[in-house]
């Protein structure tokens, strides 16, 4: 009987010893420690896991529940340890919904093999300590006193994890003084209960803590969302209204910018550019985007570290709620689209007499933008599905089988720009998206190639139609422009060609939406339509595939930290003002604006966009509803919190909202400056999560189907 009880006890302690094993490895290759802060959350669920392994009465059943507990561990790793290093994000289980759009992009550029294969090493440990126990034969009978002492000890041991663990979280860490404004940044405890910094949760929390809170909260909300009733809410808002109204009486009517009005009642046109980058601009390869850049509004400190759903959303809706997702997925539960987003831009401006319209040349499904962009306010939602035109309408042979950006504008410039109504549309762009790695795998396309030569390439590739872009770019022109940035990371000359094809691939795409844009300019000008028109674009992040951004920013390697890699592009121009083309056969008079050559000199994010652009639409709103402010105000009041991981502002950066990384040399008032503008982040943040979990806007008459003209009066 003794020799039962300690083989089955060598079952459970190579569990334990493997999970924390693995635990410390992860937590070492993505360089955040050896392992999390409060392990102690980590160490109770494995003892309860291993406890629950404990009374398996099958050794075989045993090896197989470890092996599978341990190889779930390890995709979990893999992929935090991926996500991370690829943009710095964190793996939660609402990322199942999806699935589909993840396996699409992934490429084995992802995999860390040396990592991957560390893991499996643990596994094949595990496998090697079956085999040793095998051999080590017992009897499996058992007495009914040691059955029953047997059941007593495994009832004390599940007892004592899980109060264990009830503990820790009570003990975790709170500052005295409710309230000292950096409350909410210093709180372990709201960092457990908010999970509003994932990679900070994670880093404290450990895998095993961090999965079962992520558990938890879904099964919460699913529970939450099936027993709620209208009268229930209704019952909740009536408790909480007056703190709600107290909020958006506090916020207020925004403060006008000095350039008010100056674009009332004129046409909108959005274009997120996928991977945007300021060093793909010049007035050689993209004229017509230099143009624009340096004609219109720029914003020089514009940034953004987000996924391209997040920054699409926030560039419609000024705000992105932490617990809500857009789509039907793992956490259904979640309430956001049974809100009416009045305050939305495309409800605005539709509300208000404007065409409303989105374009995107990917599939309608990916993100869910065929479900979600409808409750956002657009009338019309033309995705590939749509555009019979394109190629890929028909055959797709997979994510990265991308159609050109021009075409896609230049066959659907009557949807965009409709005549004879007043709109507003939306473009996201898809050419830009890595990989970039076309050229590396097939061969390079040079002007001196044989017009054969060139078409069994074109052929080859999987972006096929930039061959005409890649002709005009030369590795002379791309060691003019980097050469002495490629020198901050030590290349050899083999990792500088490599960049070289990469950045070609990505210029060119960028070269194609220089083309779509003049198309788009064209037809405006034809249309009669350009002075009334203006044109805002915008990057949803840096292009981060392979580390390009690290390389052709000249910032070392793995200093995630350092703020210029988020630093992208972001400008307005009007059709009031002359707009002159170089190398372009293209040029418009204008009618004379205060719009021109214009620089935004203040930190910005894609949190700003709609303040913007309601600023100068001559819309009044209400600070309450959007987390941003318009980028003509004195100061930006918020920093940037990205969905995926890190807060910044141009000078500053944390992973965890207390230790700042980069920008250490400031000025300790400039460094509380900063932490005061997470801080407002994060109050703002706690309203729209109780507005959107209360159904604020579906339920209160006050709030929902609100006029923009009489906002003053309802959200006052």
């Amino acid at each position: 009987m003794k020799d039962l009880l300690i083989k089955k006890s060598l079952y459970s302690l190579t569990y334990i010893v493997l999970a924390i094993v693995m635990e410390s490895m992860t937590f070492i290759a993505m360089g955040i420690g050896i392992l999390p802060k409060y392990f102690m959350l980590d160490l109770s669920i494995i003892l309860l896991i291993a406890t629950v392994i404990y009374v398996i009465p099958s050794f075989t059943a045993q090896s197989i529940s470890i092996l599978v507990l341990l190889f779930l561990q390890l995709i979990l790793s893999f992929l935090n340890y991926s996500l991370n290093n690829i943009n710095g994000s964190i793996f939660t289980l609402d990322m199942l919904g999806l699935a589909n759009e993840a396996a699409g992009a992934f490429t084995s550029s992802f995999i860390s093999w040396g990592f991957l294969i560390s893991l499996f090493l643990v596994i094949f440990a595990a496998v090697a300590v079956f085999v040793l126990l095998k051999r080590y034969k017992v009897k499996q009978n058992f007495k009914f006193q040691m059955i029953a002492a047997l059941f007593i000890a495994i009832c004390f041991m599940s007892v004592s994890c899980v109060s264990f663990y009830t503990l820790t979280v009570s003990s975790l860490y709170e500052p005295e003084d409710e309230s000292d404004p950096l409350y909410l940044l210093k709180s372990d405890k709201y960092l457990y209960d908010s999970f509003v910094i994932k990679d900070s949760a994670f880093k404290k929390f450990g895998t095993f803590a961090f999965y079962y809170n992520n558990v938890d909260k879904i099964i919460s909300n699913s529970i939450t969302a099936g027993g709620s009733t209208e009268v229930e809410t209704d019952n909740v808002l009536s408790e909480r209204l007056k703190t709600l109204n107290g909020y958006f009486a506090a916020n207020g009517i925004s403060d006008m910018g000095r350039y008010t009005g100056a674009l009332e009642g004129d046409n909108i046109i959005v274009v997120m550019i996928e991977s945007g980058e300021w060093y793909a601009i010049d007035e050689q390869l993209t004229p017509t985007l230099y143009a624009l850049s340096t004609q219109g509004i720029r914003a020089d400190k514009y940034y953004s570290k987000d996924k391209t759903n997040h920054s699409e959303a926030i560039a419609i809706l000024g705000s992105y709620p932490v617990n809500t997702s857009f789509t039907t997925n793992f956490s259904s539960s979640d309430k956001l689209l049974e809100n009416n987003l009045a305050f939305s831009l495309p409800n605005i401006l539709k509300n208000d007499g404007y065409t409303t319209s989105y374009f995107h040349d990917n599939s309608g499904s990916f993100y869910g933008r065929k479900s979600t962009h409808p409750v956002f306010g657009f009338e019309n939602v033309i995705t590939l599905e749509d555009m019979t035109e394109l190629k890929g309408n028909t055959d797709k042979k997979d994510f990265y089988d991308f159609d050109l950006d021009s075409e896609m504008i230049r066959t659907n410039l009557d949807e965009i720009v409709p005549a004879g109504e007043r709109f507003y549309s939306f473009i996201t762009t898809l050419t830009t998206h890595g990989s970039y790695d076309d050229l590396i795998k097939y061969g390079d396309y040079t002007a001196d190639l044989t017009d054969e030569e060139k078409a069994a390439l074109e052929q080859k590739y999987v972006v096929k139609g930039l061959g005409e872009y890649y002709e005009k770019i030369t590795f002379e022109h791309f060691t003019e422009k980097f050469g002495e940035i490629l020198k901050v990371n030590n290349l050899t000359d083999k990792e500088v060609n490599q960049i070289y094809l990469r950045y070609k691939r990505y210029q060119a795409a960028m070269m194609d939406l220089d083309k779509g844009m003049q198309y788009l300019l064209e037809d405006l000008q034809a249309k009669g339509v350009l002075q009334d028109t203006a044109i805002l674009m915008f990057a949803d992040h840096s292009a981060y595939y392979n580390n390009q951004n690290y390389f052709l920013k000249g910032v070392v390697n793995e200093q995630y930290y350092d703020t210029h890699l988020y630093n992208v592009p972001m400008y307005l121009y009007s059709g009031k003002t002359a707009l002159e083309i170089p190398a372009a056969d293209f040029s418009h008079a204008g009618t004379g604006s205060s719009l021109s050559g214009a620089k935004i000199t203040r930190f910005c994010t894609s949190f700003d966009i709609v303040p913007t652009l309601l600023d100068l639409l001559n819309y009044r709103y209400n600070e309450a509803l959007y987390m941003g402010d318009s980028v003509f105000t004195n100061e930006s009041k918020i920093a940037f919190v990205s969905r995926e991981s890190g807060i910044l502002t141009e000078n500053f950066y944390t992973s965890d909202g207390e230790n700042i990384l980069y920008g250490a040399d400031r000025p300790l008032y400039e460094q509380f400056d900063f932490q005061q503008k997470i801080v407002r982040y994060m109050e703002k943040q706690q309203y729209f999560e109780e507005m959107y979990a209360l159904n604020f806007f579906k339920y209160s008459d006050k709030y929902a189907n609100a006029n923009i003209n009489n906002l003053v009066d309802k959200w006052s």
